[in-house]
């Protein structure tokens, strides 16, 4: 009988090892795809940074030459004034 008790605790102790290591499995999968989102995510976002910083300059460019144009305007009708 005892031999039957340990055959039967060895059988279920392995099937609770099978499972911890397909739970481990699937949990190591899950850390690996959140760090490889993370990874996607925080190149995307310095992506975007670096796109508004260019659109950011590319504005203030605009402004300034919108400002000298208004200004040669108006000197232009005071002289003619």
């Amino acid at each position: 009988m005892k031999d039957e008790e340990l055959q039967h605790l060895a059988k279920d102790i392995r099937s609770r090892d099978a499972t911890i290591k397909e739970i481990a499995d699937k949990l190591t999968e899950t850390a690996e795809a959140a760090a490889s989102a993370a990874h996607t995510m925080d190149e995307q976002r310095r992506l975007l940074c670096l796109e508004i910083e260019r659109l950011k300059n590319a504005l203030e460019r605009q402004i300034e030459q919108s400002m000298h144009k208004v200004e040669f305007h108006v000197n232009f009708y005071l002289l003619v004034l």
